[in-house]
């Protein structure tokens, strides 16, 4: 689901500019600096230059560097731990992958080594490019390299197409991060999904908007506590980015997910079985933000563990920002708040509205704000009962004040 609305990606072009009086020597696909080497040229002979060139070309393609490619075969030719075949492959050099190619290592487990890096190569002289990565298995132990570090880039798209299991291991890092707006992480898992280390499509300034990290498990779905998750926006920028998280069986969110930025971003958890979720941060950072939206549906059932705000900030001429909405479905389970959960979308002084929040059942232990100048704070359960009646169907996301709806499979729902 994607309710908010993140920059396509068109990827980034690395040059150096070298001292006058000097060469510049571009080898390469695509008009890249041959490994950053600006070779300088004084008072030399013609044949002084040509050794000098030779010397560049030599030293760009040396052992230890990164070198640029666009299929898995160029990997598994350099690999030993690769080889041939449909064996599992272990990968523990640094490569780039080129702007807009597809390393497919066909339903192979692909292990990345701690040794190992894979970084994803530019586009133009400004923004990361695109890449696409196919396999059975892949397990992540050290870095995929997207960011966007020079001034005004975004960070890289990265696909990653699966027929079963992913894994970011606690030392693991997947990074999309951009200068002007980050990237994309999208990935679709036909097994499990394991996340342990770090996953960031966020800002790497306050002008720099958040990015989409897309996942989908088609079994079971797991981020521990050591984890990180982010799509944070800056607070001068176009706002937070958007996680959206699917599984095909339950999901365990035990990590914050951060879309906070000027205005708050979109967070999208999706389970056919059971959700337990923690931590999720969607408010408005930036002068008079908004809060963002939550949206969490479940098929059996739904566990607030954390605080999950997206309240609105105050402006700086006497405006505050609305808070957002929240909308918490546990299907034909319950929803169950615990006692140490917090759920708060209140709007900003002097003036910011109060927030919608929806949720389904009536297991409620813990405080749950949706305040401000139109809006009652929503209670209890049995302080709520019987407060409305309103028929089957209704609309409950445009309700105001305090009241119960019958949602569409028969039941009661709170209504902001």
């Amino acid at each position: 689901m994607r309710a908010a609305t993140t920059g396509t990606n068109s990827g980034t072009v690395w040059r150096r500019r070298c001292a006058s009086p000097a060469l510049v020597l571009f080898f390469g696909v695509r008009s890249t600096v041959a490994a950053g080497i600006c070779v300088k040229i004084a008072i030399m002979s013609s044949r002084a230059a040509l050794i000098a060139i030779v010397f560049a070309l030599l030293t760009a393609t040396s052992p230890g560097r990164a070198a640029a490619l666009c299929t898995a075969a160029e990997i598994i030719s350099q690999e030993g731990g690769c080889p041939a075949g449909d064996g599992p492959c272990v990968i523990g050099g640094k490569y780039t992958i080129d702007d807009g190619c597809t390393i497919d290592f066909g339903t192979r487990s692909v292990t990345l080594l701690t040794s190992g890096r894979l970084t994803i190569g530019l586009m133009d002289d400004i923004h990361v490019g695109t890449a696409r990565i196919r396999a059975g298995d892949f397990i992540v132990h050290s870095l995929i390299d997207g960011v966007g570090r020079l001034n005004g880039a975004r960070g890289a798209l990265l696909h990653i197409d699966l027929t079963r299991n992913f894994q970011v291991s606690q030392g693991g890092q997947i990074d999309v991060s951009g200068s002007s707006s980050a990237g994309e992480i999208i990935v679709a898992a036909g097994g499990s999904v394991l996340i342990q280390g770090q996953l960031k499509a966020q800002f790497l300034n306050q002008d720099a908007s958040g990015g989409l990290i897309d996942i989908t498990a088609g079994g079971d779905f797991t981020t521990t506590a050591s984890s990180l998750i982010t799509a944070a926006g800056g607070t001068n920028s176009d706002g937070g980015g958007e996680i959206d998280l699917t599984a095909g069986g339950n999901l365990t969110v035990a990590t914050t997910l951060n879309v906070e930025g000027l205005d708050g971003g979109f967070v999208g958890l999706t389970a056919d079985g059971h959700i337990i979720a923690h931590d999720i941060g969607a408010s408005g950072g930036g002068d008079a933000g908004i809060g963002g939206c939550v949206d969490i549906l479940a098929g059996a059932g739904v566990e607030m563990q954390g605080s999950l705000t997206s309240r609105g900030a105050t402006g700086s001429f006497m405006t505050g920002g609305c808070g957002g909405l929240v909308c918490i479905d546990g299907g034909f389970g319950d929803v169950t708040i615990g006692s140490s959960a917090l759920i708060d979308a209140d709007g900003a002084s002097p003036d910011g509205g109060g927030g919608q929040i929806t949720a389904g059942e009536n297991n409620w232990n813990a405080p749950i704000f949706g305040e401000g100048i139109d809006y009652l704070t929503i209670r209890q359960w049995e302080l709520a009962e019987g407060i409305a009646e309103l028929p089957p169907g209704f609309d409950h996301t445009r309700s105001r004040g305090l009241s119960i709806a019958l949602n569409g499979r028969g039941r009661k729902d709170f209504v902001r």
